[in-house]
C-alpha cells in the first residue's frame, strides 16, 4: 500500500497529542516509536490503532467488571416493592453501561 489512507485502520498510527487521556499519552510517548501520525500528520512517538486498542482492552479487563442484566440487590429490592426494577438499570446504565468500576476495591 503507497499511502496512508490506503492503510488498514488497526495499522494506522496515533501520536501522545491526538490522545487527550494522559495515561495513555504518557504511554504513547514512552514506548513509541518515531513515526508520522496518521491523524494529524506530525512526526512524533506513535503507536498503530491496534497497540492502542490493546492497552484500552486491558485497562478495562482490569478496573471494569461486567454486571448482571437482570435486578440484584438495591434492583431487586424495588421489584419485590414496586414492580419497577428498571430505574435503577437505566440510571446504571445512562451512567456506565452495564459495567461496574472496580478501581475503588
Amino acid at each position: 500500500m503507497s499511502t496512508a489512507d490506503e492503510l488498514p485502520t488497526s495499522e494506522r498510527r496515533v501520536c501522545a497529542e491526538c490522545i487527550g487521556e494522559d495515561y495513555l499519552a504518557d504511554l504513547i510517548t514512552r514506548t513509541g516509536i518515531a513515526s508520522a501520525c496518521h491523524y494529524c500528520s506530525r512526526n512524533g512517538f506513535t503507536i498503530t490503532i491496534e497497540e492502542l486498542s490493546k492497552h484500552v482492552e486491558r485497562a478495562v479487563e482490569q478496573h471494569f467488571e461486567r454486571t448482571s442484566s437482570e435486578p440484584e440487590g438495591y434492583e431487586y429490592y424495588l421489584h419485590r416493592e414496586t414492580g419497577n426494577w428498571k430505574l435503577g438499570t437505566i440510571w446504571r446504565a445512562s451512567s456506565a453501561g452495564h459495567y461496574r468500576d472496580t478501581r475503588s476495591r
